[in-house]
């Protein structure tokens, strides 16, 4: 069979004008691929094929992690032939479509994320194809080479930094506590089994999911199992009977709802986690009061003890055209002047008008705008010296 296969009626040599297709299936235990291209007379021969056998570590990946990481093996295996050029990639897994197409990195599980980023060295297009056309991977996934897949030095590296940086991270010592209650509490939950079952072994049909588990196959991509936790992309799923505790440690500080539900994106999940933030914060007394007392409260002044003693002096609009307001503070009397110009020198025009007809004021108040600003206009810095 070896001498059949490697034949030269089989094996054909690279050519980079040709059109190329990388077919790749995994199975419980190993990994398959071949590298093809189209002739002239539109038989498409192989140009190399490849299989190696799955780590322990790999051999316990879902089944759409195996489906994945056969993709990303093979790309970088042939990686010699498909460097700079668009080829099309064939399986037989239906749900890679999305991933390596339009899902984003924030959709998807960690280790489905780290597939995609060492696919994006790549210009390609995936396709779907019927398990029984890709009968070469298919064959070398189930009866894939003995030899033990040797890891990259690079990927080794990266590995190991990684491991440094996470292991000189601070963690709490309550937040590693709470971690191993929540492992043993999915252990426990019959929903999280069930989602772990279907994690491992796939997914069924839309129709086919009991409509508990309905939340969770939208977003089926993005579930993962790691490190022993039921993961949402980087969001730990909390099994019922810890959601009220994990509520009230999202509830701390008060903050409100878009802080607390933000707080929730980033750490944890469970199907209608977002309304039940909502409605903890609305029922919450001092959420209430701290919503209401947002305002700092407003600064009483001393009453006057005659007219005209403080002025109060501001500027509105009404129909297009800008005037300037006075009012006195003792006798609430008001003093409104039509402004050609929005200047501090049509202003002190103005005032002085005024000025004349009532006299000259002790205590002249504004909201600090430009006009009024002392330090920002010379103009009316001189007319608050005289």
């Amino acid at each position: 069979m070896k001498k059949v296969l490697s034949s030269d009626p089989v094996l054909m040599i690279f050519d980079p004008g040709k059109e190329t297709t990388v077919t790749t299936d995994a199975s419980s235990y190993g990994l398959g691929a071949t590298i093809c291209q189209k002739q002239a007379d539109k038989r498409r021969s192989v140009i190399a094929y490849a299989s190696r056998t799955l780590t322990p570590t790999e051999s316990r990946y879902a089944q759409i992690e195996k489906e994945a990481l056969v993709v990303a093996w093979a790309c970088e295996k042939f990686r010699d032939y498909l460097t700079g050029m668009l080829f099309k990639i064939e399986t037989d897994h239906k749900p890679l479509i999305p991933i390596f197409s339009k899902k984003n990195l924030d959709d998807l599980s960690p280790r489905l994320q780290r597939i995609k980023l060492r696919m994006m060295k790549f210009s390609y297009t995936i396709v779907h194809i019927p398990g029984k056309e890709l009968f070469a991977a298919d064959a070398s996934s189930r009866n894939p080479q003995k030899v033990p897949y040797k890891r990259k030095e690079l990927e080794a590296e990266i590995d190991a930094f990684i491991q440094v940086i996470t292991s000189s991270l601070p963690a709490s010592s309550r937040r590693l506590e709470l971690q191993i209650r929540l492992r043993v509490a999915q252990l426990k939950d019959e929903s999280c089994q069930k989602l772990t079952d279907y994690v491992l072994k796939g997914w069924p049909p839309k129709k086919e999911v009991d409509t508990l588990y309905a939340p969770y196959w939208q977003n089926r991509y993005g579930i993962s199992v790691q490190d022993g936790l039921l993961m949402r992309g980087c969001r730990i799923i909390i099994p019922k009977s810890h959601q009220a505790e994990v509520l009230n440690q999202i509830h701390e500080g008060h903050l409100g709802i878009t802080k607390c539900r933000a707080r929730a994106r980033c750490s944890v999940y469970w199907p209608g986690i977002s309304k039940v933030i909502e409605e903890k914060i609305k029922s919450c007394t001092a959420c209430i009061q701290e919503s209401s007392n947002r305002h700092q409260p407003l600064i009483p002044t001393s009453f006057p003890e005659r007219p005209w003693e403080v002025l109060g002096l501001d500027l509105f609009k009404y129909k297009n055209s800008w005037y300037l307001l006075i009012s006195d503070y003792y006798s609430r009397y008001p003093e409104i002047a039509r402004l050609d110009r929005l200047t501090s020198a049509e202003i002190i025009n103005h005032c002085k008008s005024i000025f004349s007809r009532h006299g000259i004021p002790d205590v002249v108040r504004s909201d600090n705008g430009s006009q009024f600003d002392p330090v920002k206009t010379v103009e009316f810095k001189d007319f608050a010296k005289t």
